[in-house]
């Protein structure tokens, strides 16, 4: 089970243009070398990480659960004899 989101990371075709969206949105862009990053006030974690790209779209997104969260993959066979009764 999903339990939280840790970021997500976008493509754009020029990140610097968007910085100041993101900190009227509320979140502090933070340099590294050649990156932008973006976090929330307060907090030690990157939120979003946009980098450039032909097109917009979402990159990736991490997310995370709890221990008790994690439920194994069913076996194989199992998976095929679910998808065949539906």
């Amino acid at each position: 089970m999903i339990s939280n989101l840790h970021h997500f990371a976008l493509t754009v075709p020029d990140v610097d243009p968007g910085q100041r969206s993101y900190e009227i949105f509320g979140l502090d862009p933070v340099r590294r070398a050649d990156r932008l990053v973006l976090r929330c006030a307060g907090r030690d974690q990157d939120q979003v990480l946009p980098s450039e790209g032909a097109k917009r779209r979402i990159h990736h997104l991490s997310i995370g659960t709890t221990a008790e969260g994690l439920v194994p993959a069913p076996p194989p066979d199992d998976f095929v004899r679910s998808y065949e009764a539906c």
